[in-house]
């Protein structure tokens, strides 16, 4: 695997990764500015961005497979860093919304085509374990997003927040084409035309995307409709600022860092269907402790659970999405993040309303039920096909 190019594509997964998680720290100040509520201001930019991450993908699978995945990932970063400006720019909610479907159109063509490129140069057997390092670059990006979102955004705004996005997505596009000239044949970044050839109907028709696809298209949408409010809610129940709120929100991520630098010991003693039941059992038990054990303290060891336990289940999705469609990995990656992120926008947006009427505890439990019962069914899956 070439070395300076798993750095690079990581490089554009950290700006991509601090875009998806930005807004949970800013969502009261961007209702206060423009005279609405949480709820409502979580439709407009989380709700919006997600569906346009979700929704192209169907476009940018195929350009990967046909034109590069390492060269549309570095476009994709470079149209972000006009996306991001747009955004800052914003005067009203509704410039502001269409802005969000601007930045989430082209942050959509990061994330999916990387785990494609780790799928055609690393070998299954590996692929969990490499994966789950690569993660590294996106939990810490999920920190900083809510972190970095929170201070700067308390201090100098929201909207130089997303200003420093956009000098973020400038490094993350330049970074790969400079990896690409130190590295002469870089294997997995090239044209894939057979992949072009598989149809998304016709990768639908198989028995194992189906499942692949639904239980992630509900994992996103139980997690991400709770997780989403959990910075608003820590404000509302606690009275922490802004900034606070962010820095809390980095227990996730402490959690899900301990899972992908213990990946290794954790693969070789645990089938893929044993991570993933176990994950979403930690995960479930971490909302379960944020809905009825309101403190500080117990928040930040929940939140460390909520981390450990979404990456546990999720990586074990991604690494069986990398391999449901092997011909054709772009497409099929880019097909897994399209209805994870659709998840997440109907999730959020079912949630909203609830949240401004009765808060988010009983939101967090209803995602407590829901992920172990996807879990299962997909372990049960894993289970007869030996992982």
């Amino acid at each position: 695997m070439p070395i300076w190019l798993f750095l690079a594509l990581s490089i554009a997964a950290f700006a991509s990764s601090v875009t998806l998680r930005i807004a949970d720290a800013l969502l009261p100040e961007i209702a206060r500015e423009f005279a609405t509520t949480p709820g409502a201001a979580a439709t407009a930019v989380i709700t919006t961005f997600t569906v346009a991450y979700g929704g192209i993908q169907v476009a940018f699978g195929p350009i990967g497979d046909r034109f590069g995945k390492v060269h549309t990932i570095a476009v994709a970063s470079l149209l972000s860093v006009a996306a991001q400006i747009a955004c800052a720019l914003s005067a009203t909610l509704d410039q502001i919304s269409v802005a969000r479907v601007v930045a989430g159109a082209t942050a959509g063509g990061v994330i999916p085509l990387c785990l494609a490129w780790i799928g055609d140069v690393v070998s299954f057997e590996d692929r969990q374990k490499v994966l789950a390092r690569f993660l590294l670059a996106q939990i810490i990006g999920l920190a900083a997003g809510q972190a970095l979102g929170g201070v700067i955004g308390e201090t100098f705004g929201w909207r130089a927040s997303v200003l420093m996005l956009a000098g973020l997505y400038l490094l993350g596009g330049v970074a790969p084409f400079l990896a690409l000239r130190a590295t002469p044949t870089p294997a997995g970044s090239g044209a894939v035309t057979r992949g072009g050839r598989v149809r998304v109907a016709e990768a639908l028709s198989r028995p194992r995307v189906r499942l692949i696809l639904s239980t992630v298209f509900l994992e996103g949408a139980a997690m991400y409709g709770a997780f989403s409010y959990v910075g608003t809610d820590l404000q509302h129940r606690f009275g922490v600022s802004v900034a606070t709120s962010g820095v809390l929100l980095t227990a996730f991520a402490v959690g899900a860092m301990g899972y992908a630098l213990f990946v290794g010991r954790i693969v070789a003693i645990m089938t893929r269907a044993r991570i993933a039941m176990s994950g979403a059992l930690i995960l479930g038990t971490g909302f379960v402790v944020l809905a009825l054990i309101p403190s500080l303290a117990t928040a930040l060891v929940a939140l460390a659970a909520t981390g450990l336990g979404f990456y546990m289940l999720h990586n074990s999705l991604q690494t069986e999405a990398t391999q449901m469609v092997p011909e054709a990995r772009g497409t099929a990656l880019a097909m897994f993040a399209s209805m994870l992120f659709v998840g997440q926008a109907v999730g959020v947006a079912i949630a909203g309303p609830f949240f401004d009427r009765v808060g988010a505890p009983p939101i967090y439990l209803v995602a407590a039920l829901i992920l172990p019962l996807i879990a299962a069914r997909l372990a049960h899956s894993l289970s007869r096909a030996g992982s």
